[in-house]
């Protein structure tokens, strides 16, 4: 009778000890909401004015809790239905693009899909994040972001692409798809929907040669200076990603971009994260008079940080960003005021 080898014990690198890492989640839920579990405080309180925007509008609540397993959570309930599945609608790829952009700038990079659970309301999209807990001092600080899309497999979508590389970009797909490009179109909120011939480049059946300009495209951003930061599952149904998130670490801030954005995100220089110091909003008495009609406005301009339909937006100045040491401010129970932020799970209105 022969014994089987002993094993030795699994040995830890160092990396396993000298370097923690800090992990949270996002989940999109239902139409109009937003989990986020995990995520240390100074990105929750910054993410509210980033989707808020400079006339209020965007977040209708915010309710803070721990759940069972002692995670802090909190749900950001949006206004209107900005979250759909529908191919066609280019918000959803313009919150997706928001949302990670900003967890970007805290140094928080998407890790893997998880598969949706089956809850109430029902959850389209699930990510992990991770940062590590003391990062470098060099650590690059980006600027912006920006994504391309395959909403269906004859569509390429670019969103939110710097104002001073959009011919190059743009003049770069065109001449890797060719001849496959029927016709392109530019869309309200500042994006691009290119239509392509019918292929199926991203079906199931489809050939090598129909991935070769995807390929490509990824390979060209990356020696222009914008690397490849996460690749999505979440349009179609095929096992290729369809969703592909850049990074632009020196890039410029489009003069356009939404004053809450700039404001809250990009005036630290010498920090990664902002303290937010809100004011109170005092009650202005209307006048009596004839009615004023406002202008029309999308349902996302809060959130487009490109083409605003208003040319010269003032900065509200509701909040005041200040940086704050960063080492001393990476978890949430290093915050006096932690508690209080997830206390009982009290929903906050900002309507």
């Amino acid at each position: 009778m022969t014994s089987k080898p002993r094993r030795g014990a699994f040995k830890r690198g160092d990396s396993a000890t000298s370097s923690p890492t800090a992990f949270g989640r996002l989940d999109l839920c239902g139409s109009n909401i937003i989990r986020l579990v995990g995520f240390p405080l100074d990105v929750l309180e910054g993410l509210q004015p980033v989707l808020r925007g400079d006339d209020g509008r965007g977040v209708l609540n915010v309710k803070k809790y721990t759940n069972e397993k002692g995670e802090k959570t909190a749900v950001l309930t949006l206004l209107g239905k900005p979250w759909t599945t529908d191919c066609g609608n280019v918000s959803t790829d313009i919150l997706l693009t928001v949302i990670c952009g900003h967890l970007h700038k805290h140094l928080f990079q998407p890790t893997t899909g998880l598969p949706p659970p089956r809850t109430t309301p029902p959850v389209h999209l699930s990510i992990t994040f991770k940062r590590p807990v003391h990062p470098p001092s060099d650590a690059p600080r980006t600027r912006s972001v920006f994504a391309i899309s395959f909403p269906t497999p004859t569509l390429v979508r670019t969103v939110s692409i710097p104002a001073v590389d959009e011919p190059l970009i743009f003049t770069e797909i065109l001449g890797l798809w060719g001849g496959e490009v029927r016709d392109y179109r530019s869309l309200a909120d500042g994006c691009y929907d290119i239509r392509l011939r019918p292929r199926r480049l991203f079906s199931s059946n489809s050939v090598g040669d129909n991935q070769t300009p995807l390929s490509a495209l990824i390979e060209y951003l990356h020696s222009k200076g914008f690397p490849l930061i996460h690749s999505l599952h979440f349009h179609s149904k095929s096992p290729y990603p369809d969703f592909f998130l850049f990074d632009c670490p020196d890039g410029p801030v489009r003069e356009d971009a939404d004053p809450a954005y700039v404001n809250h995100v990009l005036t630290a220089q010498d920090g990664y994260y902002p303290d937010l110091v809100v004011e109170k909003k005092t009650k202005v008495k209307k006048e009596r008079g004839p009615p004023t009609v406002e202008p029309k406005k999308g349902l996302f301009s809060f959130l487009r940080g490109r083409r605003s339909s208003n040319p010269n937006p003032t900065i509200a100045p509701a909040a005041v960003a200040a940086v704050t040491d960063f080492h001393s401010r990476h978890s949430l129970d290093s915050r006096p005021d932690a508690s209080s932020f997830y206390a009982n799970g009290v929903a906050e209105s900002y309507m």
